[in-house]
């Protein structure tokens, strides 16, 4: 066995990709998306070529409702938040999504790894939580960026 096999999180670091909120339907916040926060790719020790987006999620549905969750990457040259553009991962795909119309609360994680080789300097993740319903379901997530792929260990 190898150092990083015994210690891989060492060389890991998370960072905060989106503040944990409760959505509920039928409000302005639902069908939205949201910005996540925007992560300098430089405040690292090293350059980081990969991340893993995880998203944790709870759906609370009523019966015959249905609960999607999107999420995109995006990269930008700057922090304005209108500079950012959706990132197309290696295999060329910009997101993922959930569905869900099981009654009920439903918890999972929606996760997806990302590719950072040609990403600019600053990331961030959206979000769009959307209900069926126009009342009482409600979807609550929050999420952060796992990146690994460097030559050195990470800051914590």
């Amino acid at each position: 066995m190898t150092a990083t096999q015994l210690g891989a999180g060492a060389y890991l670091v998370t960072r905060n990709a989106l503040n944990p909120v409760t959505i509920t339907a039928g409000t302005t916040a639902d069908a939205q998306e949201r910005n996540g926060s925007i992560i300098d790719r430089l405040a690292f020790n090293d350059l980081i070529l990969s991340c893993k987006v995880a998203l944790p999620y709870n759906m609370a549905l009523s019966t015959a409702d249905t609960g999607t969750l999107a999420a995109n990457f995006q990269d930008s040259d700057t922090t304005a938040s209108t500079a950012f553009a959706d990132y197309a991962d290696k295999d060329g795909s910009t997101g993922v999504s959930v569905v869900r119309t099981t009654a009920g609360p439903l918890g999972s994680i929606l996760e997806f790894d990302v590719d950072l080789s040609s990403a600019k300097q600053f990331v961030r993740v959206q979000v769009t939580p959307t209900m069926s319903s126009t009342a009482t379901d409600t979807i609550d997530v929050g999420g952060v960026l796992i990146f690994g792929g460097g030559d050195n260990i990470p800051p914590a």
